[in-house]
């Protein structure tokens, strides 16, 4: 934003604050990562700043740990709050925080810098640890396990290269501020540590470090100006609390984003300005995948969300499912329609078994070359045969008269080729 956009800005704003002032007292709270008195050294100016563009309203600043930015959020002493991009997304999911109404820019050489990163180091002389593999079974520091530059983003670049932690290596944590995870590598209580990017630069500014005795492991290749171990997510984010005026969180972010680099606060605070809220997502996914707080239990799964996840597997195999019962069904009908015609036929052989045995006349079944296959009980009656398995097989004309032999035979021959329908009865032996 340059400098005439910021005038007319401030212009449009001034009567809209004299008309909302109104004498109370506005909390800001700020996550502190560094000793807290350095930290309200960094910020005061910041809110004395507001406390003259909001007339009638007190700026109150409280530097808080992660545990009393929580619990302050929750009993709503807050009006504001300014923290990490993790902390914001567990206050937002638990406590109902507006959305992100502004996104931090810090600076390094007059330019700004939107997002942030984590660092993984060792001391130079530790020759044993030269890549994230190396840290198995080794002793490593950090300020909390909720720290998102601290501790989270660690975590996820661990766990791309194969290792998981508290398995794979030893976690002890040193408490705030993010200064004693550098204290317990350099003497020697850690072999390695986590910190956020830009710490390790900034202590080496305040002639407390010498960054020439340190090893950065997994260092990115980036144009970012810090020292780097994971990927890069947004800034921290300013939210407001849910009782806080819309008017109010309006002025205040309209304020925030007149600051320049040039700015006395953003001089004194060492950051470059406020911008538009970045997007967050890409830390709300690394917070699901490592089921971090407040993300760290087991989701509710409706058939809802059954659907939307699986809804072509879904559709398939309903569809196949159709198919498969079309089958089962044309199957059964198949099988039906079978055993139908099975019963039929031998239904229809009961019948005819039975007209044949109770037919007075001789009926007799041959074979094509006269081979006796069946003859009822009046045709063994006629041969004088004891029973049908007496004469079952044989030749007919080897059973029956010599002088009906000749005519027989020109009789079977005419029925097999169809010249005659006799059924050959009443031929005696």
């Amino acid at each position: 934003m340059n400098i005439v956009q910021r005038i007319l800005l401030a212009l449009v704003l001034l009567p809209i604050s004299i008309a909302y002032a109104q004498e109370r007292t506005v909390t800001i709270g700020i996550l502190a990562i560094r000793p807290k008195a350095e930290v309200t050294t960094r910020w005061q100016p910041l809110a004395d700043y507001l406390s003259e563009k909001l007339p009638g309203k007190k700026i109150q600043l409280l530097t808080l740990n992660y545990d009393e930015l929580t619990e302050k959020t929750r009993l709503k002493q807050l009006d504001f709050i300014l923290t990490s991009s993790s902390h914001y997304i567990y206050l937002r999911e638990n406590q109902g925080l507006s959305g992100v109404l502004a996104t931090l820019s810090e600076q390094h050489d007059g330019q700004p810098i939107n997002a942030y990163g984590g660092v993984i180091f060792c001391r130079k002389d530790r020759n044993d640890i030269n890549q994230l593999t190396d840290l198995r079974h080794k002793n490593l520091a950090a300020v909390n396990t909720v720290s998102f530059g601290g501790y989270q983003m660690q975590l996820y670049e661990l766990k791309q290269a194969g290792m998981h932690l508290p398995d794979d290596a030893n976690l002890f944590n040193t408490g705030d501020p993010q200064d004693n995870v550098i204290t317990a590598v350099m003497s020697g209580k850690a072999d390695a540590g986590f910190i956020r990017s830009g710490l390790l630069e900034e202590l080496a500014q305040e002639g407390k470090l010498d960054l020439s005795q340190i090893k950065i492991i997994n260092p990115q290749a980036s144009s970012f100006p810090f020292a780097l171990s994971t990927h890069l997510y947004p800034e921290w984010a300013l939210a407001a609390l849910p009782h806080v005026d819309a008017n109010l969180a309006r002025l205040v972010v309209a304020y925030l984003l007149i600051i320049g680099p040039q700015h006395p606060a953003a001089q004194v605070g060492n950051f470059y300005g406020f911008t538009i809220p970045a997007d967050y997502s890409p830390v709300e996914a690394l917070l699901r995948e490592m089921r971090f707080p407040p993300f760290d239990t087991t989701p509710t799964f409706t058939l809802k969300d059954v659907w939307l996840r699986y809804q072509l597997p879904l559709l398939l195999m309903a569809f196949a499912g159709v198919i498969i019962g079309i089958l089962i069904i044309l199957l059964l009908r198949i099988n039906r329609s079978e055993r139908s015609a099975r019963n039929q036929a031998q239904e229809s052989a009961l019948q005819l078994r039975t007209i044949i045995e109770t037919e007075p006349e001789c009926v007799k079944m041959l074979a094509p070359d006269g081979t006796l296959l069946q003859m009822n009980q009046a045709g063994l009656n006629m041969i004088e045969a004891g029973s049908l398995q007496q004469v079952l097989g044989k030749q007919v004309l080897g059973i029956i008269d010599t002088e009906y032999q000749e005519a027989f035979n020109n009789l079977i021959q005419q029925v097999f080729t169809g010249e005659s329908e006799s059924d050959l009865q009443n031929h005696r032996s």
